[in-house]
């Protein structure tokens, strides 16, 4: 019985705390818009509004921007890495599929008079057609159960891929590819071989969970292995970022599948140019 009710309390609680995660980015577009001190206005959460929103992954952003004449945001949410390019005068590209997080990207870009940005309310994946996408807010994912969403509760979305969308379109351009779509990397990837191949190589920079958000009964990313080795198949280099662009190597990413560290995840810099250019 104790068991029982403990089970009850948890499934309450999930469904409690994912009511309270959808009321909580509905509002957000009814939020106060606030000058960002990177140098645009934005509505959002505290932590985007007062420039504080990750900001090892911002600073190094913002590194390599002038290095760059395209960014493509593939998960941009409520636009804080599209407008931090388009304040710096680049060309940006982004994907956003959500319902509740694409009208907030928009008004971002207006509040801002930036009509010039390419915004698709797509998701990204290796196929086209639809999918169905869970929770929400900057939670948002692909992949059932991720972050404790409820499989019971999704959105149909259409769905395209990189290569369709793009094609060569950008081949002679010096890109940086944002990628953060909680989970589906492996997905966006599979679906972007031509953008790998591109010339000058482009510049990744994707969020990659090890074993942090995975959905029950997942311990580490089922799809890490063949992520890396994706970008390795294409002459790319690994580095993480929060470990000072320390080299991650195949040996590296096999340990971390034989023994995951607890809640480990973060940003990854993919580049075929020297590691001392990638700092």
């Amino acid at each position: 019985m104790i068991s029982r009710n403990i089970r009850l309390f948890f499934k309450r609680s999930r469904w409690l705390t994912n009511l309270w995660r959808e009321l909580r980015d509905r509002r957000v577009l009814s939020r106060i818009p606030k000058n960002c001190p990177h140098g645009f206005l934005i509505i959002a959460g505290s932590s985007m509004q007062d420039g504080t929103f990750e900001p090892e992954e911002t600073n190094y952003f913002l590194t390599k921007l002038p290095e760059v004449d395209t960014v493509v945001n593939v998960g941009a949410n409520y636009g804080y890495y599209t407008l931090l390019a388009r304040s710096r005068g680049k060309h940006v590209i982004a994907f956003e599929p959500h319902p509740l997080n694409y009208p907030v990207l928009l008004r971002n870009l207006q509040l801002n008079n930036w009509e010039d940005v390419e915004v698709f309310p797509v998701a990204v994946a290796d196929e086209t057609g639809l999918l169905r996408i869970f929770g929400s807010g900057t939670g948002a994912s692909l992949v059932p159960g991720w972050a404790g969403s409820l499989t019971s509760s999704f959105r149909l979305v259409p769905v395209t891929s990189l290569d369709r969308m793009l094609g060569q379109s950008l081949k002679g351009q010096r890109l940086l590819f944002l990628i953060d779509v909680e989970g589906a990397e492996y997905r966006v990837l599979r679906g972007a071989v031509a953008q790998l191949k591109l010339d000058p190589p482009p510049l990744w920079l994707v969020e990659i969970s090890v074993s942090d958000l995975q959905p029950q009964g997942t311990v580490v990313n089922p799809d890490l292995l063949a992520t890396f080795d994706l970008f390795w198949a294409h002459g790319y280099t690994a580095y993480l970022l929060s470990d000072r662009l320390r080299e991650v190597t195949p040996a590296v990413v096999k340990e971390w599948i034989s023994t995951p560290p607890d809640h480990f995840g973060g940003n990854f810099v993919f580049s075929k140019i020297s590691a001392s250019s990638v700092t």
